[in-house]
């Protein structure tokens, strides 16, 4: 008998020190961030029990690990993380902001909740509140339960339990098992209000974001839930599981609700959008932040087809600019449909925006006709227009007829079935083509912008400008240009740098180098931003022969790699496009021009000069996830051979003197292009649905000023602006300022003394040759400074 107290003593203090250890609560050491390990039902309530050992600071994160089983009936029901039963008010006013991580993935069961209000009971949070689950959390029978619990009245009236949420709240229930409930209203006087005012007909609390992924329940005959969302960053992203209550709803500011399946059961909808809906930018946006206030049951799904019809039932409707979107499928001849009871007193517009799967408008074999939305009594003064849809390179727009119908009126599409001679431009739903089509093609015109900066901005002909007696040369060029296309705007800036050394042969001057660039480009356009990195490298050949005192004749030529690293990035349209990242460009051109002295001075000169010269690009793309479809589409492009050429005209007067000379010189060119890059290939959500863009030659003319110096024959200095005008490809500005330094003290051979100018030659090292009598060096008068001897009398 001993023995079996000492066993039964030794088992009651185990027990007693395993209840104590289940409830386990750590913290670091400014208690902001708490974990705790509970147990259910044993430590049920525990954010009540222990609220100091929790709750320590304004801003409280609490990660939560719970194991045991959800259980209880009527009479036994509870919250695993906190209760509010019997009359009792739980207040949540401590902190600024609780934020939860859940684990519940070892919990099992169906029958209890995270949080619970019963018999009377309110729980009230008056703080920002924050609640999310690792993955295949078990959420019982919901996060927020208010429910039946030991009732006794038979008409229910004690079955009450209420939830009010003052300020933030998300919650987010992706991925848990279980009911998936948000909100479980489950007794007959349940209620929730999230961020609405129940004694001031709904109005928001507050500007306060309310996010909530998961689903709701209503199951009592007087319950209310009552949620008001009046800014773009609220939303409810879920379904509704209706059997009896009252939802009343407020959508404003871009508020939204997104279902995801089921028939939608609202009381009262109040849903407002400021201005026109056509004009507001969410209008084909599937983004939970659109600005767009609306419910949603189509864009969901819309990657599925359509199944089953879905239908909005709204008791009494309110407000203006209203957006319903629903899904059609006009071959069957059926679709969602919004049905009103009721509407508030006053002139009321709203609007629906109508989805289908494109590829099925081309089988429609018999008219439609198609009922969307029906109010049942009155309605004279309730209007419903079709908003446009833009599904892949297409805009549609339903034609909504409005009827009498008994008590009330209806809205329907009528639907003339495909034409077989003309398949992809059925009458209705009227098709044009998107302003994606546009925005593709002005981003496509990328690999012939880039191909433009880098063949004809920053290619430029080396003016020596004197018959230089230096072997070495280094030169840098920066450029600073703005060329623009439609809405795309390029800035550019460009470094470049080279090296060539110089050969003179009787009245030949010739001279061979490479070079180095780095261009910039910074694209700002409606619908993308992005960046171009550009390096370029390549070689080049000139020589200038001297013809008579007054006229010189200059070849050139060039050849140059590119590569340019792409980093766009999307916006409205393109919000959710893939970009090419790079072009590969290798050009090779040539130049013919010369100068003419025009007066007796030699002062005046006119400048003509032509080139040409051919480029290969590769191709490229555009992919875009469609938001309402899923469906990848956007456009290719092809490599492109690009055939240039150009003529240009300079007018100019120079200055000099023995060992400096100065020009300035006003230009005008011509310049074309073949193409403007390799064709373009739209690609729709069908795709075989495909829209060909043949790019057409560029034409343009453009002017500028030009004004060049050398320092005694050893330092250049080049200055220019120049615009183009004419052309889909504009060049607003162009600024280019060079410097080109020569050394080596090294002579080159004086030219050969002829008939006319008697100049005769120096060797390499400078020495002259012999001859019968030492002249003095005097200047020619071709516009570049050489050496002469004269004979002296």
């Amino acid at each position: 008998m001993k023995s079996k107290k000492v066993l039964l003593g030794t088992y009651v203090i185990f027990s007693s020190f395993s209840l104590l250890l289940s409830l386990q609560i750590t913290s670091d050491t400014a208690g902001q961030n708490v974990s705790v390990t509970a147990s259910i039902p044993n430590d049920k309530n525990f954010l009540i029990d222990k609220k100091s050992e929790i709750l320590k600071t304004p801003d409280q994160n609490i990660t939560i690990e719970l194991t045991g089983a959800y259980s209880g009936n009527k009479d036994t029901l509870y919250g695993a993380i906190a209760n509010s039963q019997n009359s009792q008010v739980q207040n949540f006013n401590g902190q600024t902001s609780i934020n939860m991580t859940i684990d519940t993935t070892k919990a099992t069961g169906e029958q209890g909740s995270l949080f619970f209000a019963g018999q009377g009971g309110t729980m009230t949070f008056n703080t920002n509140l924050s609640i999310r689950f690792t993955t295949n959390s078990n959420i019982g029978a919901g996060i927020f339960l208010s429910d039946i619990y030991q009732t006794k009245d038979p008409g229910g009236n004690d079955q009450l339990g209420t939830f009010n949420f003052n300020k933030n709240l998300i919650v987010d229930t992706t991925g848990v098992t279980g009911s998936g409930y948000i909100f479980n209203l489950n007794q007959q006087k349940a209620e929730m209000y999230i961020n609405y005012n129940k004694n001031n007909s709904g109005e928001a609390l507050g500007n306060n974001t309310i996010q909530l992924t998961g689903d709701i329940r209503l199951n009592g005959k007087n319950a209310i839930l009552g949620i008001n969302l009046n800014n773009s960053n609220s939303y409810i992203l879920g379904k509704e599981d209706y059997t009896s209550g009252n939802f009343n709803l407020h959508l404003s500011e871009g508020g939204k609700w997104i279902v995801t399946a089921n028939d939608v059961h609202i009381n009262n909808l109040n849903i407002q959008n400021n201005g026109d809906p056509n004009n507001n930018t969410g209008l084909n946006s599937t983004d939970l932040n659109a600005s767009m206030s609306m419910i949603d049951i189509a864009t969901r799904k819309m990657t599925q087809g359509f199944t089953t019809p879905q239908t909005i039932h709204i008791n009494t409707l309110s407000g203006n600019n209203g957006v319903f979107r629903i899904m059609v499928d006009l071959p069957k001849n059926q679709g969602d449909l919004i049905t009103i009871q009721n509407k508030n007193n006053g002139a009321q517009t709203h609007y629906i925006q109508i989805f289908q799967k494109t590829a099925d408008l081309a089988n429609i074999t018999n008219d439609v006709s198609l009922k969307v939305a029906e109010i049942i009594n009155g309605g004279d003064d309730l209007t419903f227009n079709a908003l446009p849809t833009t599904i892949g390179l297409y805009t549609y727009t339903a034609q909504i007829s409005k009827e009498r119908q008994n008590a009330g009126y209806r809205w329907v599409i009528y639907q003339k079935k495909t034409n077989p001679d003309n398949p992809d431009n059925p009458d209705n739903p009227d098709k044009k083509p998107a302003e994606i089509q546009d925005t593709l093609v002005r981003w496509m015109s990328l690999q012939y912008r880039i191909y433009r900066i880098q063949t004809d901005s920053i290619n430029k002909h080396i003016d020596e400008l004197t018959f230089t007696r230096k072997k070495h040369n280094v030169w840098a060029n920066y450029f600073l240009g703005k060329q623009s296309y439609e809405q795309s705007k390029d800035h550019y800036q460009t470094f470049q740098s080279g090296y060539d050394w110089g050969m003179n042969s009787n009245n030949l001057r010739h001279f061979a180098g490479g070079f180095f660039d780095y261009t910039k480009m910074k694209d700002y356009d409606i619908s993308y931003n992005g960046e171009v990195d550009s390096i370029g490298f390549g070689a080049y050949y000139q020589s200038t022969i001297f013809l008579n005192k007054k006229t010189t004749i200059d070849f050139d030529a060039k050849m140059k790699y590119t590569y340019s690293s792409l980093e766009y990035s999307g916006k409205n349209g393109l919000a959710n496009a893939n970009f090419l990242d790079s072009y590969h460009l290798f050009f090779i051109g040539t130049r013919l021009g010369g100068k003419i002295g025009l007066d007796k001075k030699n002062t005046l000169f006119l400048e003509p000069s032509a080139q040409a010269g051919i480029g290969f690009m590769n191709g490229g793309f555009i992919n875009i996830i469609d938001q309402p479809t899923q469906t990848n589409f956007g456009a290719q492009q092809d490599s492109a051979k690009i055939t240039s050429i150009k003529t240009n005209l300079s007018f100019g007067k120079k200055f000099q003197d023995r060992n400096n000379y100065w020009d300035i010189r006003a230009k005008t060119y011509y310049a074309y292009d073949n193409n403007t890059g390799g064709d373009i290939t739209l690609i729709d959500v069908n795709p075989t649905d495909r829209i060909l863009f043949n790019t057409v030659a560029d034409h343009r003319m453009g002017i500028g000023i030009d004004a060049n110096t050398s320092i005694n024959d050893t330092i250049r200095l080049y200055a220019s602006f120049e615009r183009t005008f004419f052309s889909n490809y504009n060049t607003n500005y162009l600024i280019y300022f060079g410097a080109r330094i020569s050394f080596n003290s090294d002579i080159f051979k004086n030219l050969r003394r002829n008939n006319t100018n008697n100049i005769s030659n120096q060797n390499n090292s400078g020495k002259t040759k012999d001859t019968k009598k030492q002249g003095k060096i005097i200047f020619g008068k071709n516009a570049r400074p050489l050496p002469k001897l004269i004979k002296e009398e």
